[in-house]
């Protein structure tokens, strides 16, 4: 238990819950949801799982089950919700040390070793992973996955501008309220521009910028985008267009 945003933090987490360089990281504010997720996991024989919270919620949880691994993060932010945001710092930092990290939600559930599949062809030569919304074609950043990622490869590239971006549109708060837009951006919605951006080969914000009242604008933008992406009714725009498996370092 404790405090990993100060670096020699995050190497002592690391080297201790880590199994052959894996690690499983659940972040919830709610003790009971991430309690059933960390039992689910020993079950299937994982020991190398973190769970994320408050310094209160941790020391409330060592309390309960001292078998609980509990950390939280000091580190401040513009945006919220801090713990979403303590996931996505979490990522970049980790793998860039060299670990492969397994970023859940605690609605998940593990009914068999993932692993299995993760180690296997064709995932075992993918460096990043991530779902997608079936419902809007979006990125679903409640399962992510990074594996053998280079700490100056495209996919550490990806997790850092995740948190880097959320940030900058939290603290853009003067200009977008000059818009009446919402104070930043949802962070799927940012997952699928960077995402987005990194296939292109520059920066993309469509998801965070399309908020103009302009349907003309408007209309014109989407209809680029999906005609370069293609489209999926009744969702947004097919990411399965470019959501191809390549392997990539």
């Amino acid at each position: 238990m404790g405090d990993i945003y100060p670096l020699p933090g995050l190497r002592d987490c690391l080297a201790a819950r880590s199994f052959r360089q894996e690690i499983i990281l659940v972040s919830e504010n709610r003790l009971s949801a991430g309690f059933q997720l960390f039992y689910n996991a020993l079950e299937m024989g994982y020991d190398h799982i973190v769970l994320m919270s408050t310094k209160d919620k941790c020391e409330k949880a060592v309390r309960l089950w001292p078998r609980v691994s509990c950390v939280w993060s000091s580190q401040v932010f513009a945006n919220s919700p801090k713990y979403m945001l303590d996931r996505h710092s979490f990522l970049p930092r980790a793998a860039r040390l060299g670990y492969n990290v397994l970023c859940l939600d605690s609605d998940s559930i593990f009914l068999t070793d993932i692993y299995t599949y993760l180690k296997a062809p064709p995932l075992r030569d993918m460096a990043l992973m991530a779902l997608r919304d079936p419902a809007i074609g979006w990125l679903n950043s409640a399962i992510i996955y990074v594996q053998n990622a280079r700490p100056d490869g495209p996919a550490i590239y990806m997790l850092a501008e995740v948190i880097d971006r959320l940030e900058r549109w939290a603290e853009a708060k003067d200009e977008l309220n000059q818009r009446g837009w919402p104070i930043g951006c949802w962070e799927q919605m940012v997952m699928s521009d960077v995402l987005m951006g990194a296939v292109i080969g520059r920066p993309m914000s469509y998801g965070c910028w399309n908020r103009d009242n302009n349907v003309t604008y408007r209309d014109a933008w989407e209809g680029a985008h999906k005609r370069y992406f293609g489209y999926s009714d009744p969702g947004g725009i097919a990411i399965t267009q470019y959501l191809k498996v390549h392997p990539v370092a």
